[in-house]
């Protein structure tokens, strides 16, 4: 298929000239006295109705018989015409083509043609080609041998080409069950329908045509181009979809691919000529598309920008150099009657680039995704050991203190002391179980632990009680409107609103009143009660208030009174834990905390 030079040097046609019948109605016996011009080796006239005319002189020969070997396979009908050599008066009428049956061509071969006898004379011979396709016509005249090399050449050409289109092929299919993507299910559609497309316009289908069916060879064929262009397309559109191109421009590529069923309904309605000419005017439309797309499109993906830029500049340089000598605005050279499966070869190559490197990306980042996983999996474990270590200790060390407590308390009581000596150490041990306390709150929160128990209960109730119990009553005023019971954890809630108390009486001047005010905040959805806490702070006692409720924080001014900074933090998580919300401000010198919790 490649051997120009050789089969150039064996081709026995010496001179071709062309003639167009613009209406197709013309007889052999009016060509022959009309006048021919000049015509290039190979014939490129595009799409057309009108009926083309080649007449060949072929030089002497010895052999017994000569071949004309025509290409490109997917022609209609192409008619030759000689005289008759025992009556110079007649011609003699043969039609070979893809409409024709395989069993009936001269040329048992992919390539279309007729046998001719041999001549010591030189002899002319008329070809009258009229096609739906291209008319894009080469002959030769070649000696039996040579032209069965130029059909093994063609063969082997054809089985390296098509192995190599398979074996990219078994690799998108592989890949595609290893790691389904939609562009890669596209290119495998379109890999198999370019397949079958490459076989049908080399004739390769032609054989297994029924005799009486030969007008399927055609059609399939016709079927096939229009099939190849749409799946292309819509591989792009996908590809290009990633890259977030302008949408002025990537609109167009989707409605070329309406043309598709309109053509399909055109070619079974007899308008072949006219689809396929459509078809290939589209193929260049989105070629140019392609760069447009390329160059504009605002986001990254794999492969990069730049690559994309490349590999569509290729495409479009590769289907200019395929498509206008098919359209007949360039002169076709030989590697034109080749170039529509080097360009799909070239495509599959780019495609095939494209998802090689996406697929080789995608992968990498799926083993760092899976190996951080595993990571974070180990993490957890560790974790996991950590907390029930850390509970175990909690629990243990809860229960180790807790009862010598009890035993120091009881055991105060019981020496009936009454000096200041003794409130001090009253408060001491009191300081110590609720240190205590507090710790196993955070374990409990932070290991999820802590089952909430929700009844029906007065919020303001639970306040006085507080109020009194730690003995406020002359420092926390309440004021509250009519309020609702909120369905809640009572005992969780008792935890927040004492710490709450005790921190606001701690840090605030001696004397001064803390504030509580509740109120119902019907705005809200659901509706919540809201309870504010207010109190003055001491100068040297003024917190971070973006600190305010992390572990272990404690203001300046706090260090003089015990404590590990665990309050407020356990108060957020429990009211958290409750479906509300607690929040704090600084304002005029006072500090303020506002729990919200749904009714």
């Amino acid at each position: 298929m490649f051997s120009v030079s050789a089969a150039n040097a064996s081709d026995l046609i010496a001179q071709r000239e062309y003639l167009r019948d613009a209406a197709g109605t013309l007889t052999i016996q009016e060509v022959s006295q009309l006048d021919f011009e000049s015509a290039a080796p190979i014939l490129t006239k595009g799409y057309s109705h009108a009926a083309h005319w080649l007449k060949i002189k072929v030089l002497p020969s010895k052999e017994k018989n000569i071949e004309l070997r025509i290409r490109p396979t997917y022609l209609d009908e192409i008619t030759l015409y000689y005289p008759d050599s025992k009556n110079p008066d007649l011609w003699i009428k043969r039609v070979t083509g893809d409409k024709y049956a395989y069993e009936n061509r001269d040329r048992n071969s992919a390539s279309l043609g007729f046998i001719v006898p041999g001549s010591s004379e030189s002899k002319t011979y008329y070809l009258r080609l009229q096609t739906s396709s291209s008319a894009l016509l080469h002959v030769q005249a070649l000696p039996p041998a040579e032209a069965r090399v130029n059909d093994l050449r063609q063969d082997i050409f054809m089985m390296i080409y098509l192995g190599f289109m398979l074996w990219i092929t078994f690799w998108a299919v592989e890949d595609f069950f290893r790691r389904p993507d939609r562009l890669t299910g596209f290119f495998i559609i379109y890999q198999l329908v370019y397949f079958s497309y490459s076989l049908a316009i080399t004739g390769h289908i032609a054989p297994f045509i029924p005799p009486d069916s030969a007008w399927l060879n055609d059609a399939v064929t016709s079927f096939l181009v229009l099939t190849n262009v749409f799946i292309s397309i819509v591989f792009y559109y996908s590809l290009f979809a990633l890259y977030s191109p302008p949408k002025i421009l990537l609109r167009p590529l989707m409605a070329l691919c309406i043309f598709y069923p309109l053509a399909v309904y055109g070619l079974m309605h007899g308008y072949a000529m006219e689809v396929l000419q459509a078809n290939a005017q589209i193929v260049l439309i989105a070629a140019v598309l392609f760069v447009f797309l390329a160059y504009t499109t605002t986001k990254d993906a794999i492969p990069s920008r730049i690559t994309l830029r490349v590999i569509c500049t290729l495409q479009m340089i590769s289907l200019l150099l395929s498509m206008l000598p098919l359209l007949g605005w360039v002169p076709a050279t030989e590697w034109n009657l080749s170039a529509t499966l080097i360009h799909g070869l070239i495509s599959a190559l780019l495609m095939y680039f494209i998802l090689h490197t996406r697929s080789a990306a995608i992968t990498k980042t799926a083993k760092q995704a899976k190996a951080a996983l595993q990571l974070a999996e180990q993490a957890l474990v560790f974790e996991r050991q950590k907390r029930d270590e850390q509970s175990y200790f909690m629990a243990m060390i809860t229960h180790e203190l807790k009862t010598p407590l009890s035993v120091i308390r009881m055991s105060l009581d019981a020496m009936q002391v009454k000096n200041p000596l003794k409130k001090h150490t009253d408060q001491a041990v009191l300081d110590v179980s609720n240190i205590i306390d507090s710790c196993a709150q955070i374990d409990n929160l932070e290991g999820n632990a802590i089952p909430v128990s929700k009844r029906s209960c007065n919020v303001i109730l639970i306040i006085d009680e507080l109020r009194q119990e730690l003995g406020y009553r002359d420092r926390v005023h309440i004021s509250a409107e009519a309020i609702e019971e909120i369905v809640t954890d009572r005992f969780l809630l008792r935890i927040v609103f004492k710490n709450l108390l005790e921190n606001a009486v701690r840090y605030s001047p001696p004397h001064s009143m803390v504030n509580v005010r509740a109120s119902c905040k019907r705005n809200l959805y659901p509706k919540h009660l809201c309870v504010i806490v207010e109190n003055e702070m001491l100068a040297s006692n003024t917190p971070e208030i973006d600190k305010i409720f992390d572990k272990y924080y404690r203001a300046p001014g706090a260090r003089r009174y015990t404590g590990f900074g665990l309050g407020l933090y356990i108060s957020r998580k429990i009211v958290s834990l409750l479906g509300g919300e607690l929040m704090a401000d600084i304002k005029d010198q006072k500090i303020i905390f506002q729990v919200c919790l749904p009714t």
